[in-house]
């Protein structure tokens, strides 16, 4: 079976996806602007709130804490699109079953910002959590590390970077 043969069976389930093209800068532009708006949305017994950047985060304090644990989060979309607000539901949904804080990351996006812009502002997500800890009752030692899709990607590639910095390391990813 030839090489092109598997490319064409491969791509023959996907022909009703539409192509975007994200080559073109003002689409991209108005598509990162539109998945960058949002209102936060309110979970019920959490605290959510906005802290100035760069990077922005969101931060999810939940009424009743069950543990000085923290989950710091990154936002899908390709690492071209989105924002910490799409996953406003979900951070405050995890903040209030698990007890925790959530912070969620505004990290740049690509390319306007190419890589590592977004990487190093979950870096610096990762530092302000690691400073704020005592002020937001976390142990340090009890923060992990999660995102949805490309955020997941930036989770692992931000432990892979604070393993071979030889700092504080994340509990669990």
């Amino acid at each position: 079976m030839s090489t092109d043969r598997i490319a064409a069976e491969l791509r023959r389930p996907l022909r009703w996806v539409p192509a975007l093209p994200l080559h073109r800068p003002r689409l991209l532009r108005l598509l990162q602007r539109l998945s960058r708006r949002g209102r936060p949305a309110a979970v019920d017994g959490v605290r959510s709130t906005t802290h100035p950047g760069p990077p922005m985060l969101r931060v999810h304090v939940p009424d009743h804490r069950t543990t000085p644990a923290a989950l710091l989060w990154f936002h899908g979309g390709g690492l071209v699109l989105g924002s910490p607000f799409i996953d406003d539901v979900r951070c405050g949904e995890l903040a209030a079953e698990l007890g925790i804080v959530v912070v969620a990351v505004d990290y740049r996006l690509a390319p306007g910002d190419p890589f590592p812009a977004g990487l190093d502002d979950c870096h610096t997500g990762w530092t302000w959590l690691h400073d704020a800890a005592g002020r937001l009752g976390i142990d340090p030692a009890r923060i992990a590390v999660g995102g949805a899709s490309a955020g997941g990607c930036l989770a692992a590639a931000l432990v892979q970077r604070l393993h071979d910095e030889g700092g504080p390391q994340p509990v669990a990813q």
